[in-house]
């Protein structure tokens, strides 16, 4: 072992309850303070408090108790965090799923965790068709429920779980093919945020904003962070933080302090935002220049941490967008409250800490953790003269990858592919700029030649990851391939893949949508324009966004150049989706257009 860095400060906040048990206080001291805010509807700190004592005692009439896990599947808003606050107050553990996840990997969560109840609305029961072997569901959208709730009191509950006992468990991409459960304890969530208290990351003037899914440990740090701490959370829809409307939510909400991964500032315009004093960049690697430009007259903090570390183990801080002579955006800072960083003699960072996650969810014995209590990260690292911790990258043996601020194992999305008899073998790997990638997948099909129908396999491989995958994790090209490449000692050459992802993409021409109209021609030749794609490349009519390796980094780009050279108002939110196709597009501009011929098109 190199060197070891710890980090332990007293702290007089931690009292060995859970967490709600320090929401209550401030609730008592601060009742018509702002707690929640949300296109739907506000909170007080009271209001709030009432509301998760309410669903918290219907929790434990139904006979749901300590460590019983409560599964939480709704659109983002209000009552997700209503959900996880009143799973607290009775010691339950909180999972929560995002609606947005194909049904067979919700049910997949559903069954391998053990969940004693789901929270949720009719609306994705019947869109998932989820089914519960044991357990509740209550829909918080059934007109019995909602007066039932009512009635309850509304007073304080007495605390029945302890620093030891689990808070959440979070799911992350697996080696199997299927997710990881990460467990994670009260004790840990204490220390993240006795670690914000103390360096002053949130204050209780902040207005924080909820910038990270709900399924992402990231939430944790906002939603708590702020309630704890006496701030205001403000909940967006998912359509306000797209990369087209995120700075406009900012300002509009005089949004103060906010977690944001570095792909998506990346996109962002910068404007004058003077209330917007905190970024916190996680999920990936930052660079220099992100960091003078939007650090510039503000704090920026660069946070590094694995899920299973709880959210955030190292942190550096930077002011008014300075760098300091000998450091760099690589340089991920000192260990957070009761952590420790080691480096060890493979360059390799584990972290052990008082925030280690408890276990990996009824999985098998995974060997990231240690016997001391440590988890091996799998990135390299040194310890700098200053003492801090910089990161020098993944280690090659690794297959985990972090894309556009997602936790991505590449053999998950690789076992999906196999798991259909039409494919003999698959690699994926991640091409593109450094700032802009993608994933690809090269695809051997198990029978060979002219007999392989390789537009059929394409699009029956892409239905098959809809089901299985989350979104962000669906490679954007699949090249059907005869074989994978090998190099001189007959292992997989992966430098000798083309980069079809940004450079050529092979979409398949189908007999039936050969023909484009004139409509269709000038949006294909905007997108291959906008894309950087050869003007001669082959599409249809039913050619997707995806399929052209468009990701959501670049659709605020993409669509300013499509609306600038077609002379259309296709709004942001009716744009990004991936499977968004040429057809749709045309579609949208001739409705947008009150049906006028395609060559006479609204103008700005």
């Amino acid at each position: 072992m190199h060197a070891t860095m710890f980090e332990d400060r007293p702290s007089c906040f931690f009292r060995g309850h859970a967490i709600t048990a320090i929401f209550e206080e401030v609730a008592s001291e601060n009742p018509e303070k702002l707690a929640l805010v949300s296109r739907c509807g506000t909170l007080s700190y009271a209001g709030l408090n009432e509301r998760v004592n309410q669903l918290a005692r219907h929790l434990r009439s139904l006979g749901i108790g300590l460590e019983c896990v409560v599964a939480v599947a709704l659109e983002r808003g209000i009552e997700y965090v209503v959900a996880m606050l009143a799973s607290w107050k009775i010691g339950a553990t909180y999972l929560p799923l995002d609606q947005s996840l194909p049904a067979k990997r919700m049910q997949y969560m559903i069954s391998d965790s053990g969940i004693s109840c789901l929270v949720t609305v009719k609306k994705i029961i019947e869109e998932k068709s989820l089914k519960l072997k044991a357990g509740t569901t209550i829909c918080l959208d059934e007109e019995e429920l909602i007066d039932r709730l009512r009635a309850y009191p509304s007073a304080d509950m007495s605390s029945v779980a302890y620093h030891d006992n689990l808070a959440y468990i979070i799911y992350t991409s697996g080696t199997t093919g299927n997710p990881k459960g990460v467990a994670i304890t009260h004790g840990s969530v204490f220390n993240l945020v006795d670690d914000i208290r103390q360096s002053r990351e949130i204050e209780p003037s902040d207005r924080v904003l909820l910038f990270s899914p709900f399924c992402f440990d990231a939430s944790i740090r906002d939603i708590n962070g702020a309630l704890v701490l006496g701030a205001s959370l403000y909940v967006p829809e998912e359509e306000e933080i797209l990369p087209g409307n995120l700075v406009k939510t900012i300002a509009q909400h005089r949004i103060t302090n906010s977690v944001i991964t570095p792909s998506v500032l990346r996109t962002c315009t910068l404007e004058h935002l003077p209330d917007f004093k905190t970024i916190v960049l996680a999920g990936e690697a930052a660079d220099a220049s992100l960091i003078r430009t939007w650090g510039a007259g503000r704090k920026l903090i660069n946070a590094y941490g694995p899920t299973e570390a709880t959210v955030c183990s190292t942190k550096r801080v930077y002011y008014d967008g300075q760098i300091p002579s000998g450091c760099s955006a690589s340089v991920i800072g000192n260990p957070i409250l009761n952590t420790i960083i080691s480096i060890l003699d493979d360059d390799d960072i584990p972290v052990n800490m008082a925030k280690l996650a408890r276990y990996a969810l009824r999985g098998p014995e995974d060997d990231s953790f240690c016997q001391c209590r440590s988890y091996k990260t799998g990135d390299l690292g040194r310890i700098l003269p200053n003492g801090e911790v910089e990161c020098l990258g993944r280690k090659a043996c690794t297959r985990q990858i972090k894309l556009n601020g997602q936790r991505i194992e590449l053999e998950e999305v690789e076992n999906v592919i196999r798991s259909t008899f039409n494919v003999l073998d698959v690699v994926v790997i991640s091409q593109g700029v450094a700032t802009i990638r993608s994933l690809c997948a090269y695809v051997v099909p198990a029978h060979e030649g002219s007999t392989v129908n390789r537009e059929a396999l394409t699009a029956h491989l892409k239905e098959l990851m809809r089901k299985n995958l989350p979104s962000y994790s669906i490679p954007s090209v699949i090249e059907v391939i005869d074989a994978l490449p090998l190099s001189a000692n007959k292992k997989l050459d992966i430098k000798a893949l083309s980069d079809p992802a940004f450079k050529k993409v092979r979409c398949f021409r189908s007999s039936r949508e050969t023909l484009l109209t004139p409509l269709e021609k000038k949006i294909a030749a905007a997108l291959l324009e906008a894309l950087d794609l050869p003007t001669e490349q082959a599409v249809s009519p039913g050619t997707t966004y995806g399929e052209l390796g468009g990701s959501s980094l670049q659709a605020s780009l993409v669509l300013r150049r499509l609306n600038g050279s077609i002379g259309c108002k296709i709004q942001f939110g009716q744009f990004y989706r991936r499977d968004i196709s040429i057809r749709h597009l045309a579609d949208l501009i001739l409705g947008s257009s009150n049906s006028k011929q395609a060559h006479h098109l609204t103008t700005y």
